[in-house]
């Protein structure tokens, strides 16, 4: 997949982990997390990366569709208590801008 991207696009495409995204501090506006989060073995570490590679006022777009209604519920109980700070230094900046 990585090969035809590369093919495919001038863009700036490298092979990562989301514990350890192989880009420097404060290089996007946007991170968009769709559908993978529940897979995630260490979520904790994986929002603080995308906060490390998003910059000061970036916005984090975090969506998990594909997983049931308890799923998301969970999901939502563990962002609230456990990185509370960081998701909401990132969405609620950004929503006070609409």
């Amino acid at each position: 997949m990585v090969k035809v991207a590369r093919k495919n696009t001038n863009a700036n495409i490298k092979k990562g982990d989301a514990v350890n995204i192989p880009f420097d501090d404060n290089s996007f506006d946007l991170v968009v997390c769709n559908a993978s989060f529940h897979h995630y073995s260490n979520p904790q570490k994986v929002v603080k990366e995308i906060k490390r590679i998003l910059k000061n006022e970036g916005v984090l777009i975090l969506g998990d569709p594909t997983s049931s209604s308890i799923v998301r519920y969970i999901t939502n109980l563990f962002i609230k208590f456990s990185v509370v700070v960081i998701i909401k230094f990132i969405i609620k900046k950004k929503l006070k801008n609409y």
